[in-house]
């Protein structure tokens, strides 16, 4: 038994089957036309204006997720919760640009803090933050007392 579709679709293909191009040259018939696009279509793409690259996922590095969690923390603190859009535009000028996040990473980041803190878990992992922090501005400390020396090396190399 046919049904409306399958009655409707075998007419459309009679009818298309059927139908003469004015001032075309090929001699090829609708299904061999049909046949040689699907060759087309299946030889590999180069990249056009159209195709969407795959999106480059990558961890939030450590000084982020510090700050993404001083801003969580300020904002459970003082009960004011930080927008994502302020703090998106906040990480724009403060860190390098592979660290930019969007407003809706941020807010999913919040999201994720908000879970950890109703299940009890915030606080062992901000110690663990804080830590991570701790070991950095140490390092960052070292390397300014580096180019301090470094500094006072070539000043003095110079008066000589």
């Amino acid at each position: 038994m046919e049904t409306k579709y399958d009655n409707i679709k075998r007419k459309w293909q009679k009818h298309v089957g059927e139908v003469a191009v004015r001032g075309a040259t090929s001699s090829m018939t609708v299904g061999q036309q049909e046949a040689e696009l699907a060759v087309e279509l299946l030889e590999p793409v180069s990249l056009g204006w159209a195709l969407k690259t795959a999106a480059k996922r990558r961890p939030f590095s450590a000084t982020i997720k510090t700050y993404l969690l001083e801003q969580f923390l300020i904002g459970l603190n003082t009960g004011r919760k930080e927008d994502p859009a302020a703090v998106s535009k906040r990480i724009k000028t403060r860190f390098l640009k592979p660290d930019w996040l969007t407003s809706r990473q941020v807010a999913s980041y919040f999201s994720r803090l908000a879970a950890l803190q109703k299940c009890g878990r915030l606080n062992m992992r901000s110690q663990q933050i804080k830590e991570v922090e701790n070991d950095e501005q140490c390092e960052v400390v070292g390397i300014v007392m580096e180019r301090y020396r470094l500094r006072r090396r070539v000043i003095s190399d110079l008066d000589e």
